[in-house]
């Protein structure tokens, strides 16, 4: 599968971990472990992957025997190019893999979208890695000036008390709660750009594997509210021993 996205351009493919969706390569049919830019340029996630697995180690392999190189991580437009195109947060890190950094951050710029919601001199600018900030403040205001409506945060389970607290502490943000037992179809209508679950009981657990599964939750961050480790298709866990306010910043570096 890795070296049918890579060296043979595949747009759709099947197997047992890995599937392919267009330009993405999905492990377990959810978590993106690489964007095809173009067919000498990909974009590489550096984060741990959710379980143990061979295939970043398969990608690195199979980009190094087509004659690309690792040429930088994290660059702006790494990151708006997985928000605009698989809809993935800040909070993913990336790294650049090409001929060379001059061409892969030249396809990089040709492929970025204006949908992206950044604007040219926030993509544009020449940043040395360390110095790359999260750019949620700047997503949202794009999105207001572009008359956009506000993103939604779906709280699925959560106790009334934590939610009325929440809801003033991101004020950029529209609120929804949604009832375990609704499952996750009740949230594809309300088009969230985060869900945050209360992942304390099995009942929890079970929603957010059955919401990666789901055509509307394959893209987007998933914030377990949990003690234990962190449940398959969470991509962040929050204790609910804390106070509510204390979510907020961790929520905040997720949203697009």
């Amino acid at each position: 599968m890795v070296r049918a996205f890579v060296a043979d351009g595949a747009r759709q493919g099947f197997g047992l971990t890995l599937n392919i969706e267009r330009d993405a390569l999905l492990l377990d049919g959810w978590w993106h472990a690489a964007l095809r830019v173009a067919p000498d340029t990909f974009m590489v996630r550096t984060d741990e992957p959710p379980r143990h697995t061979g295939t970043l180690e398969d990608l690195v392999a199979e980009l190094t025997a087509r004659g690309l190189v690792h040429v930088a991580d994290d660059l702006p437009l790494t990151t708006a190019l997985a928000y605009a195109q698989l809809q993935l947060s800040t909070g993913v890190t990336w790294g650049l893999w090409a001929t060379d950094r001059a061409s892969g951050e030249s396809t990089l710029a040709a492929r970025v979208d204006p949908d992206s919601y950044v604007q040219d001199s926030e993509l544009m600018e020449v940043v040395e890695p360390e110095e790359i900030t999260d750019l949620s403040a700047e997503l949202e205001g794009a999105r207001r000036l572009a008359g956009l409506p506000p993103s939604v945060i779906v709280g699925v389970g959560l106790d009334p008390v934590a939610f009325r607290q929440l809801q003033p502490a991101i004020p950029e943000c529209r609120w929804e709660a949604v009832p375990l037992g609704a499952g996750p179809g009740a949230c594809g209508p309300l088009s969230p750009a985060l869900v945050l679950v209360d992942a304390t009981s099995e009942a929890g657990k079970e929603f957010i594997m059955e919401f990666r599964a789901d055509a509307c939750g394959r893209f987007l961050p998933v914030v377990a509210l949990t003690n234990e480790e962190l449940p398959l298709g969470a991509d962040e866990t929050l204790s609910p021993d804390l106070e509510p306010l204390q979510w907020v910043e961790p929520i905040r570096k997720l949203l697009p």
